[in-house]
C-alpha cells in the first residue's frame, strides 16, 4: 500500500498516477504493464514511484484496492436504496442491473479483476489481499442477514462463508458480464441478467 508520502502529494497528481496506471494494467494485464510508461505518462521519474510504492505490486493492490471500494461502495448505496422495497430477490435482481450498467461503463475496472486473477497467491501479500476482501466480505454478510430475516438465504451453511462466495460469485458475473457484453445485443443481456439472478437463487435460496 502506498506510505504516508503518497497520501501528501497533491491530489490532482495522486489521481493521475491512478488512473493512467488504471489504463496501464486494465491494457497489458499484470505481467506486461509497464511502470516506465506509467511514469513517463505522468511525467515523473521511474525513481520517484518507489518514494511513494514499494514495487509495482504495491502499486497494483493499491489501485485494486481503490476501484474495488468504488464498487461497493455502488453496491452499498443501491442496497441502501432498495432494501425496504418489494420482495428480496426482485430487490437483488434490480441492484444487479444497477451493477451491469455500472460495469457497462467502467470496462477498466473489469480489466482489472482479470489482472488479479493473473497472479497467483503465492506471490502476492497475501494479509494485503485479506484485508482489501475483509470489508466487502463484512458488508456482504449484513446483506445476507438482511435475506436471513426475510427467508430468502439459507441459513444450513456459515454465514462468512456465504458472504465470501456471494462476493466472489458477483465478480465472476461481472466479469463475464463485460465480455458477454461485448459480443451480444440488448434483448441477449436482458436475458443474462434473469438468468444470473436465477443462479443466485438457486445457490442461496433455502
Amino acid at each position: 500500500m502506498p506510505n504516508q508520502r503518497f497520501s501528501k502529494l497533491d491530489t490532482k497528481k495522486q489521481e493521475a498516477i491512478y488512473k493512467i496506471a488504471l489504463m496501464e494494467f486494465a491494457k497489458h494485464g499484470y505481467n506486461g504493464a509497464s511502470l516506465t510508461r506509467i511514469m513517463k505518462e505522468v511525467q515523473m521519474s521511474k525513481g520517484s514511484l518507489y518514494y511513494y510504492f514499494e514495487n509495482k505490486e504495491d502499486l497494483f493492490l493499491s489501485l485494486y484496492q481503490r476501484e474495488r471500494a468504488k464498487g461497493l461502495m455502488h453496491f452499498k448505496e443501491l442496497f441502501e436504496k432498495n432494501k425496504k422495497k418489494d420482495e428480496f430477490w426482485e430487490m437483488f435482481g434490480r441492484i444487479l442491473r444497477k451493477q451491469f450498467q455500472w460495469a457497462s461503463k467502467t470496462p477498466e475496472v473489469i480489466a482489472m479483476r482479470r489482472c488479479m486473477a493473473e497472479l497467483s497467491y503465492a506471490t502476492l501479500e497475501v494479509e494485503t489481499v485479506r484485508a482489501i476482501k475483509a470489508d466487502s466480505i463484512k458488508y456482504f454478510q449484513l446483506f445476507i442477514e438482511s435475506g436471513q430475516e426475510r427467508n430468502a438465504i439459507r441459513r444450513d451453511i456459515p454465514l462468512e462463508l456465504l458472504a465470501y462466495l456471494m462476493d466472489q460469485f458477483r465478480e465472476l458475473i461481472l466479469s463475464y458480464y463485460q465480455t458477454f457484453r461485448n459480443q451480444s445485443g440488448n434483448r441477449a443481456l436482458n436475458k443474462m441478467q434473469v438468468i444470473t439472478v436465477d443462479l443466485f437463487k438457486r445457490l442461496f435460496q433455502p
